[in-house]
């Protein structure tokens, strides 16, 4: 059985790129923390 190493290296670098955008405060993270409950100084 052969992997693409390649094709999966892709795949994580990708799914840390979503979630850098998702969780960054200018785009949804204050809503994504502010749905959880989460402030600033608890998250310090």
């Amino acid at each position: 059985m052969e992997m693409n190493y390649l094709a999966v290296l892709v795949a994580a670098l990708s799914s840390f790129v979503v979630g850098f955008v998702w969780y960054n405060p200018k785009v949804f993270g204050t809503i994504w923390m502010n749905e959880i409950g989460m402030t600033e100084e608890k998250a310090k």
